[in-house]
């Protein structure tokens, strides 16, 4: 007679609500400064690989660019909206601050360009449909529910398709209120 045994695995997993504003510029445009206001906000997953590591992914909406204004006229602006798909290693120094590397594939959903003529032009085809950046940042734990997420993220490909173009750059920094919700799953 055998006996069967099941073995049961589990993995603990947990979800996250996130909003956040950030200052964003594109270098390589001569429109230096944060001075464009941006957003954002989705969803992660993040699951723990030990104690002090977790691996987090998602689906973020993000809006970056760049803005010049003299005496309150707008001279120049760029708006770029992205989906983002980040995936990024978190480290735990203490129960209450991390830090965090990743990398975040960027898809365009929509741009506009705003000269200084004043001519806006919609999704102009030189502006890439795609921007890999780097991502560095910190985590303060407020709660198991609540993080408080500071980050700056870099373009390492350009945002412009035309070589005669500068190369355009994001270049971001951010802050963001994290809403953890904890759940699991087991495997037979």
């Amino acid at each position: 007679m055998a006996a069967l045994t099941a073995t049961v695995t589990a993995q603990s997993f947990s979800g996250a609500l996130y909003l956040g504003i950030s200052g964003c510029q594109v270098d390589g445009d001569t429109q230096g400064g944060y001075h464009k206001p941006g957003i954002r906000a989705g969803f992660t997953v993040s699951s723990p690989v030990d104690k002090t590591i977790a691996v987090e992914s998602g689906l973020l909406f993000s809006s970056k660019g760049a803005v010049k204004k003299t005496q309150g006229y707008t001279e120049f602006k760029t708006k770029l909206n992205y989906v983002e798909l980040p995936v990024i290693v978190k480290y735990h120094f203490t129960e209450k601050l991390g830090a965090e590397l990743g990398l975040c594939y960027n898809h365009i959903i929509s741009s506009k360009i705003i000269e200084e003529t004043g001519a806006e032009t919609d999704n102009p085809d030189y502006i890439r449909k795609y921007d890999i950046d780097g991502l560095a940042g910190f985590r303060y734990y407020l709660s198991p529910k609540f993080e408080i997420v500071a980050s700056f993220e870099y373009s390492i490909t350009k945002i412009v398709t035309d070589p005669e173009m500068p190369y355009w750059r994001n270049n971001i920094i951010s802050l963001s209120i994290v809403r953890r919700f904890a759940f699991s799953s087991s495997k037979k």
